[in-house]
């Protein structure tokens, strides 16, 4: 693939200045473009292996068979409500075929010059440790909320300089 025209230099070039798969398989997120009918049109390296399969059998298949391993469309995939909606949607939640962790999936509807649908960039990412970490502060938001909200002690906060000294 080319990207033929610099702004900067204001005119179009003919030599190869961005090979798209190749920068595609750079991002650590899984990555897609997914046509209106649900159908895998290019997949990234890093989704292909997400789903434990060659990028071939990935690429061509419908989204909801290789990512969520359903016979139909999943009603919470955000693919769908951006089908509806025609903007950005996301959801994070655990999927099974994607392994233990918990998963943010994107989808971002592209939207032609006429105003028509042309198709979807769908990104996966692991977010398990954010979402671990986002477990561990609620739990720690509770405890500093019942020990402030029932403690019987009398209690006071000391700020502390950037060095850790009162």
């Amino acid at each position: 693939m080319v990207w033929p025209f610099s702004e900067k230099a204001g005119s179009y070039r003919e030599e190869k200045i961005v090979d798209f798969p190749e920068a595609f398989d750079a991002l650590e997120e899984g990555f897609a473009i997914i046509d209106k009918e649900h159908n895998i049109i290019l997949a990234n390296k890093t989704l292909a292996d997400m789903v434990g399969m060659p990028r071939y059998s990935v690429e061509g298949s419908k989204c909801y068979q290789v990512i969520h391993n359903a016979n139909t469309p999943v009603l919470s995939c955000p693919h769908i409500r951006s089908l509806e909606r025609k903007r950005i949607t996301s959801m994070t939640a655990k999927e099974p075929k994607l392994g233990s962790g918990t998963y943010q999936f994107n989808a971002s509807p592209v939207i032609g010059s006429d105003g028509n649908l042309r198709y979807f960039v769908y990104t996966i990412r692991n977010v398990s440790e954010l979402e671990e970490i986002r477990s561990d502060l609620l739990e720690n938001k509770k405890r500093w909320q019942l020990l402030f909200n029932k403690g019987t002690d009398a209690m006071f906060v000391i700020g502390l300089k950037e060095d850790g000294r009162p």
